[in-house]
């Protein structure tokens, strides 16, 4: 078998071991699309609001998340689990807007630093803030890399189910970025924070599943 045919295999046996608990909530996002459609115009904004329900959710799945991350780093000392511990604080910061609350625009934005109405001093304020998440990401992103190019690598018992809800989360982001795109989709309204609710919701669940400890250092 080549080696393209081996990640090919091996993706299908990652999605394959996909837990019960992410089909259901993966089938909770498919109803609630459908659900959307026959909902009236007034209901869909509600819902799709900054302070709805969805993004309500979203917010307490990802700190929620971020607290169990730290609480398995205090325990096991990983350097993987602090690193995750760090995105999700950030993650939860960006769904309560922290990332556009004291600047003339959102600071995840590329245009943010590459215009010059905001003065430097505040650019370099910022790139400080935001340093330990991109360094974070950076070192999540590493791990990840380097167990995926190792064909030696052997999945432990849970880790195959961490890899599988990986993936969807992978999934998930993508849908988070695309989903507010209505001439893409052909949908009634924005569904974006229906998919972010989602999204937490797959990240908590996949660092219950992983805890105390399957990342080594």
């Amino acid at each position: 078998m080549t080696k393209a045919g081996g990640r090919l295999q091996h993706v299908c046996s990652t999605v394959l071991a996909t837990p019960p608990s992410y089909w259901l909530s993966l089938g909770l996002l498919v109803v609630g699309v459908v659900w959307f459609q026959f909902l009236p115009s007034e209901l869909v904004k509600f819902f799709n609001a900054e302070v709805g329900p969805f993004e309500q959710f979203s917010v307490a799945f990802l700190a929620a998340a971020a607290l169990l991350a730290l609480a398995s780093w205090w325990h096991s000392r990983s350097t993987s689990w602090l690193a995750g511990g760090v995105v999700l604080i950030y993650a939860t910061l960006r769904e309560l807007d922290f990332q556009k609350m004291f600047t003339h625009r959102s600071v995840m934005s590329l245009g943010y630093f590459t215009r010059p109405k905001a003065p430097l001093p505040e650019k370099l304020l910022v790139i400080l803030a935001i340093a330990p998440c991109l360094i974070a990401i950076a070192y999540l992103l590493r791990r990840a890399w380097a167990s995926f190019c190792d064909s030696s690598f052997k999945l432990p018992g849970r880790a195959e189910v961490a890899h599988a809800m990986s993936f969807w989360i992978v999934v998930l982001f993508g849908l988070s970025h695309f989903s507010d795109r209505t001439t893409w989709f052909r949908l009634q309204g924005n569904v974006e924070a229906l998919v972010e609710a989602i999204l937490a919701l797959a990240v908590l669940l996949l660092v219950v599943e992983i805890k105390p400890r399957l990342i080594g250092d």
